[in-house]
């Protein structure tokens, strides 16, 4: 594990300010991954470093004995006691004992915070203050140089440095002198750390350990060569299930969407027990559109469901009204999730033709004097080609006869 030095610098306010004043540094926490957006998916690299094929279900029934569930997974309980039984292997709590521990991205994101910063390798940040070109005398720039090396004296040169820096206004005005000079080189070292001679090894945002967490982390760093990613497994407990077909979908569609509660709980169950990994276009679908009615049902709170919920977590509640905003995320979330489909992206023009264009707009209906209607609507290839059955001769999806 890399420990995350931040680097906390002012400005100077008098030319006879000791410099060591003006930079302190402080454990921000052990490194966790990277992402270019806040909510996006974070590149974990515990989690990326797990290799998905190496379980399958003949390793389970012949190697795994025990297996030991970290907190916060996407995991259905019932489908996991199934396939437990299936194999022969026993849930137990004491990690330490485990064959196998499932780790997912919740159990790695609550332990986690998230920083906006950039984040640098030691060596090649303090090197590029080194060999950095600057009228700032010797002994200044040699306390800042010093200033570094106490840092690698305490924790090593196997670390990464972030900044934590003011970007409030400083006068450039006032003619050259130390103190100019000092807070020229702080802004450009600190502030200004990116170059061409020296590249962030994150993306914007640095995700790192919580100090409460420092042990649970530690564990499962030194135990990487025994986790199963939750999606995995999931994949592994219902690969005996049956995926969802643009028919049964119809017929969920239906369920799901009446006012009888046990069609609705019906529907929901069928949910629950359908290959979710195969089937993932079509329950995305069904929340995006549903969940309002599927709300308050029994079958809402069972464990089984939740555990649906949860994957699907932001397609509920995405109100598929008459803005056309919402499809817009709608699509991008499938794109993001790599299950949108030629026939989905139809389905989705057809839906917002109808909610947005026809209904709300009163365009495309019987008593419209303009001729525009759905086939006359596509998604921009930015999308289309992100469909995973996209093909490239096809000039874009929307050209696709579909049976709706």
């Amino acid at each position: 594990m890399k420990k995350i030095i931040s680097i906390q610098v002012k400005y100077m306010s008098d030319p006879s300010e000791k410099i060591n004043d003006l930079l302190k540094s402080s454990v921000l926490g052990y490194y966790a991954g990277k992402s270019d957006n806040y909510y996006r998916s974070v590149e974990y690299d515990i989690y990326n470093s797990i290799d998905d094929e190496k379980y399958d279900k003949d390793r389970f029934v012949n190697s795994v004995n025990t297996l030991y569930r970290l907190p916060n997974l996407t995991l259905s309980r019932d489908k996991l006691a199934n396939f437990k039984e299936e194999c022969g292997f026993n849930v137990i709590r004491d990690r330490n004992k485990a064959d196998i521990v499932v780790i997912g991205e919740n159990t790695l994101k609550k332990m986690t915070a998230v920083s906006y910063r950039d984040c640098f390798e030691y060596v090649s940040f303090r090197n590029s203050i080194i060999n950095k070109p600057t009228s700032l005398k010797y002994e200044d720039k040699r306390v800042i140089i010093d200033f570094l090396n106490s840092i690698a004296d305490e924790h090593g040169e196997d670390i990464y440095i972030t900044n934590y820096c003011p970007h409030y206004w400083y006068s450039t005005d006032e003619p050259p002198g130390r103190k100019l000079d000092v807070n020229n080189f702080l802004q450009s070292c600190f502030i200004e750390a990116k170059s061409k001679l020296i590249k962030p090894i994150t993306d914007r945002y640095v995700h790192y350990v919580k100090p409460d967490c420092y042990d649970l982390y530690n564990w499962i760093y030194n135990n990487q060569t025994n986790l199963i990613k939750d999606t995995v497994l999931n994949k592994l407990c219902v690969e005996d299930s049956v995926a969802l077909t643009v028919s049964e979908f119809e017929q969920l569609d239906n369920l799901v969407s009446s006012r009888d509660e046990e069609n609705v709980n019906i529907g929901l169950t069928m949910m629950a027990n359908c290959n979710v990994e195969e089937s993932k276009v079509y329950i995305a679908l069904l929340f995006a559109k549903h969940s309002e009615n599927m709300k308050g049902r029994k079958v809402w709170n069972h464990v089984n469901f939740k555990y649906l919920r949860k994957i699907f977590d932001k397609y509920i509640n995405m109100s598929l009204s008459n803005w056309g905003q919402a499809y817009t995320n709608l699509i991008k979330n499938l794109v993001n999730d790599k299950c949108l489909t030629k026939w989905s992206s139809r389905y989705i023009v057809n839906l917002m033709f109808e909610r947005v264009i026809n209904s709300h707009l009163g365009i495309g209906n019987d008593r419209c004097a303009f001729t525009l209607t759905a086939d006359d609507i596509g998604i921009i290839d930015k999308y289309a080609e992100e469909c995973v059955d996209y093909v490239e001769e096809v000039e874009s999806c929307h050209n696709y006869d579909l049976p709706f």
